[in-house]
């Protein structure tokens, strides 16, 4: 064998070796980049799963919210209502209280000056066997 052969020998195990090489590496960088996706992949379904959660708590409580909104509004509708029926009430007491007051005041008006016209009557010697 000559030279060229020892040379050709030489470079074709070079080519073998360096394909073999690059062939590992090349497996080596694709694993990686399939452990890279997979590990992409899982964090994606955990982002997708989360926002889910998160989504379905936001419209949990939107929901919750909204209800209590309309049963504040409820209850203040009705509590306004018995504050009005309230001061109603109360104005309409007042008024017959006054109206009270001043029909005891005329009573008392009218029987005092009843008893002091019995009184004078009563008085006057003539009549003294009347009262």
């Amino acid at each position: 064998m000559d030279f060229v052969d020892y040379a050709a020998i030489g470079l074709f195990v070079g080519v073998a070796l360096a394909w073999l090489i690059a062939s590992k590496r090349t497996q080596s960088n694709l694993l990686e980049a399939e452990r890279r996706a997979s590990t992409a992949e899982a964090k994606t379904a955990s982002a997708e799963a989360t926002a889910t959660e998160l989504r379905r708590q936001y419209e949990e409580t939107q929901r919750k919210a909204g209800d209590d909104i309309q049963q504040l509004r409820a209850q203040l509708l009705t509590e306004g209502e018995a504050r009005v029926r309230a001061e109603t009430e109360k104005k309409e007491i007042a008024q017959r209280l006054e109206e009270e007051k001043q029909f005891l005041a005329e009573a008392e008006k009218k029987l005092t000056d009843t008893c002091c016209a019995r009184c004078n009557r009563c008085t006057q010697p003539r009549r003294l066997s009347s009262c």
